[in-house]
């Protein structure tokens, strides 16, 4: 088991140095997430806002309705797929530069340690999948509202 010393919550990061540490790509990257997350969030949440003023009683949602709002919630999930794939090039062109300044740092009198190289590409990783969790976690429950609520009409 993990003691609390180890854990990655335990580690002082510095984001400012690690920003000004980061490489274009993965710069361009993070500030893409950022305004990816924000566009899927707000989708999701136009998506829940539709669901919750929905009247059962009425029967106002026709199963175009429910179709549109699943179209809706899959193309986020397409998003969120394709940021999932950009990351994992991200982090290898990170671990990739890492790893290169430690096999160059063996011919310097000063040599650059493995730990130090590999620490901004874990940051990175941890940081990015802490959001990848909460989106998904965001999409699946919109999901299962869509699910719940047009099975109760008996629409989809």
């Amino acid at each position: 088991m993990f003691t609390p010393s180890v854990s990655l919550f335990s580690v002082q990061w510095d984001l400012r140095s690690i920003w000004a540490s980061m490489d274009l790509i993965s710069k361009a990257y993070f500030l893409a997430l950022l305004g990816s997350t924000a566009f899927i969030g707000l989708s999701a949440a136009r998506i829940l806002w539709a669901i919750r003023q929905s009247k059962p009683e009425r029967n106002q949602n026709t199963k175009a309705d429910w179709q549109r709002l699943s179209i809706r919630l899959h193309n986020g999930f397409r998003f969120f797929f394709l940021l999932f794939l950009v990351f994992g090039v991200a982090v290898a062109n990170a671990v990739f530069v890492g790893l290169r300044a430690v096999h160059y740092s063996y011919s310097s009198p000063s040599e650059y340690p493995s730990v130090g190289a590999l620490e901004l590409p874990t940051a990175f990783s941890f940081v990015s999948l802490s959001i990848f969790v909460c989106l998904y976690c965001l999409l699946w429950f919109t999901e299962i509202r869509i699910r719940r609520t047009s099975q109760q009409e008996g629409t989809f």
